[in-house]
């Protein structure tokens, strides 16, 4: 994603803590619907053939369930202590997010990666809004950002 020259330099990265929690990407956005914003990125993978279904927290949206990660990740909330739980660095990084992002909802995608044994990987995203319930399948499986 870094060098795909749809993201600004320096800007892909995970938030997540020690046990892994949090946003899997975030990414600030040079084209596209997101232009100059930041974007989130979900993304779901499985061996069996079925990628996972968003969590309840997941299904508020990007921006909800974004900036609630990034309000506990900066502020030391339980299992996001700095030194601890997570790297200083990654704090820093929520820090820059919700200070830039200020103006705007955060948008972004949910990626879902599902294959079997030697199968080709099939990968589909859906752009990620709240949602009521499970959607029956991802809407598109390529140029996802220029949209």
């Amino acid at each position: 994603m870094e060098y795909s020259g749809l993201f600004e330099a320096n800007s892909v990265g995970a938030l997540q803590n020690k046990s892994n929690q949090g946003v899997d990407l975030f990414a600030k956005a040079l084209t596209g619907k997101f232009a100059n914003q930041w974007v989130a990125i979900e993304v779901k993978t499985s061996d069996n053939g079925w990628a996972p279904r968003l969590s309840s927290d997941q299904m508020a949206g990007a921006n909800n369930y974004a900036r609630s990660r990034l309000r506990t990740a900066t502020s030391g909330g339980a299992r996001w202590v700095p030194g601890l739980s997570v790297d200083q660095s990654v704090v820093a990084y929520g820090t820059r997010i919700l200070n830039d992002a200020r103006r705007y909802d955060i948008g972004g995608f949910a990626a879902f990666n599902s294959y079997t044994g030697t199968q080709k990987p099939k990968v589909q995203y859906m752009e990620w809004k709240p949602q009521t319930s499970h959607p029956a399948q991802p809407w598109g499986t390529s140029n996802w950002l220029k949209k």
